[in-house]
């Protein structure tokens, strides 16, 4: 199996697409958001000096999720995708130097092609539980809960964020399509970059996406 970064706009599907790559074929999913909190949580070297940075509402610095990373990767065996990481350039040099290190290799670098319009109807449609944090969505067949504002799994209620506006989301796509161009480019250099189109269901795309991983065996 091949290991994988996943490239994607706001509300492509990046994470539900990692959790069917996890359930299908045992991926090892990194998200480095979900990392930090962890640390964070632990209250760990490397957690303390996130939160410092975090409190102050800095992002953590490239060494410090380079450390991090490190330790993650150092024990994992398994083929993993890595989850809206890298960022930029600075960021794929950096891990391209990590993985020679540690004697592995990053095969594909997979883009979710969404339209701007696509991204807004999913970003509207978000809700959440707000006891167990189950992700839904109004627009989505295969998430909308059985029940209008209610969580499947345990009967409370479902909330939106308050920052799923179609004015945030239009800001944060144009946004990470500037600063992400180059980080295209760059895997489209390196030769591993495929394009995948999302489609209207999550298993639709994910299909792209088994294509994809299928054909690089």
């Amino acid at each position: 199996m091949k290991n994988i970064i996943f490239i994607a706009p706001p509300a492509a599907g990046k994470g539900t697409q990692s959790e069917v790559l996890v359930e299908k074929y045992n991926y090892i999913h990194i998200s480095i958001g979900d990392l930090l909190r962890i640390e964070i949580e632990k209250e760990t070297k490397i957690g303390k000096e996130a939160k410092i940075l975090m409190d102050q509402g800095l992002l953590a610095p490239d060494e410090l999720v380079m450390k991090l990373l490190k330790n993650i990767l150092e024990k994992t065996d398994g083929p993993f995708v890595l989850d809206g990481y890298p960022r930029n350039i600075n960021q794929a040099q950096m891990l391209d130097e990590l993985m020679t290190n540690l004697n592995k290799k990053l095969h594909l670098a997979l883009f979710f092609d969404i339209s701007i319009e696509e991204a807004i109807k999913r970003v509207v449609g978000r809700q959440n539980c707000t006891n167990c944090n189950k992700l839904y969505n109004l627009y989505e067949p295969t998430l909308k809960p059985k029940v209008a504002n209610e969580c499947d799994d345990c009967g409370n209620q479902l909330a939106s964020r308050s920052d799923d506006t179609e004015e945030t989301c239009r800001t944060r796509f144009q946004t990470f399509m500037e600063n992400t161009l180059p980080l295209i480019k760059y895997y489209e250099q390196k030769g591993n970059l495929v394009n995948i189109k999302v489609k209207d269901t999550v298993m639709g795309t994910f299909s792209e996406i088994e294509k994809v991983i299928k054909n690089s065996w």
